[in-house]
């Protein structure tokens, strides 16, 4: 998804996991043909016993990771029987905005190329690095030492 960041609004705070899910279905991130769209759901807890009892595509409330009010978590989930559910989203609605959270791939892909250009600086730097061999004004750097070419001995 190309977004993942959303403003609600100055001032907009989530009171209710019903308030959370209020605002996030006004975000970029809702797709309106899940389960939660089905006109026998009711917008209030008692929904969720309801989404339970479906399969498919569903958005709710961690009310475990959630910190009222400035913190909800919501997840997207594909629910295929009662007491199924695999998540496939996280979303944090934190005080005015609506967050999606990366993939632990994402995660773990940026943290490799972190890593790749780090050591490519420092092999860089070591490549470039001319030590000196002696002390003082006789010092031979291995500049000169390439320069003289091979010694025979």
């Amino acid at each position: 998804m190309e977004h993942s960041v959303f403003h609600l609004g100055h001032g907009v705070l989530a009171h209710t996991a019903t308030d959370a899910m209020y605002y996030f279905k006004m975000s970029p991130f809702y797709s309106t043909s899940c389960n939660n769209e089905d006109p026998r759901i009711p917008v209030n807890e008692l929904g969720r016993n309801f989404l339970r009892d479906m399969t498919g595509v569903e958005y709710d409330v961690d009310d475990d990771a959630s910190t009222p009010p400035s913190l909800w978590v919501i997840n997207q989930q594909m629910r295929t029987a009662p007491n199924a559910a695999a998540k496939l989203n996280v979303f944090y609605v934190v005080n005015e905005v609506i967050l999606q959270a990366p993939r632990a791939s994402q995660l773990i892909e940026a943290r490799l190329s972190n890593v790749n250009h780090h050591l490519r600086v420092a092999l860089e730097t070591l490549a470039a690095f001319k030590p000196v061999v002696g002390e003082g004004d006789g010092a031979i750097s291995s500049t000169d030492l390439d320069a003289a070419g091979p010694t025979e001995a």
